[in-house]
């Protein structure tokens, strides 16, 4: 029987909004996580370090999802999208195909989104 194999999910880019990748990663090192290394929150995270708001969002509260899980997602990004804000939705298992979403957020200020609304 042929073994199926599948491929490792692609980041998504979104060309308009710009983020700092050094930001991001700081913002993933204020991530909580159990002393097992498993992320705390129950669904959704997100940390704002500089040009960089990272959130971390757990399909369901039964999915495992691990500090080197989103770290490898977030370096999956910051690889695809070096200055551009973007997004991946990465399996927590061989066996899942939504466990887990990590985004890299541009920051609105409040002058911008002041501007933007008028």
């Amino acid at each position: 029987m042929a073994r199926i194999c599948l491929s490792e999910p692609a980041p998504e880019c979104f060309d308009g909004d710009t983020v700092v990748a050094e930001d991001c990663k700081k913002a993933a090192q204020l991530l909580s996580y159990n002393t097992d290394g498993k992320f705390k929150p129950e669904l959704k995270e997100e940390k704002t370090i500089g040009a960089c708001t990272l959130s971390v969002d757990r399909m369901e509260s039964s999915r495992v999802v691990t500090k080197d899980l989103v770290n490898a997602a977030v370096d999956a990004v910051i690889s695809d999208c070096p200055t551009h804000s973007g997004r991946i939705i990465k399996p927590s298992n061989s066996a899942d195909t939504g466990g887990f979403k990590v985004q890299l957020l541009p920051i609105v200020t409040q002058s911008a989104a002041s501007s933007s609304g008028a």
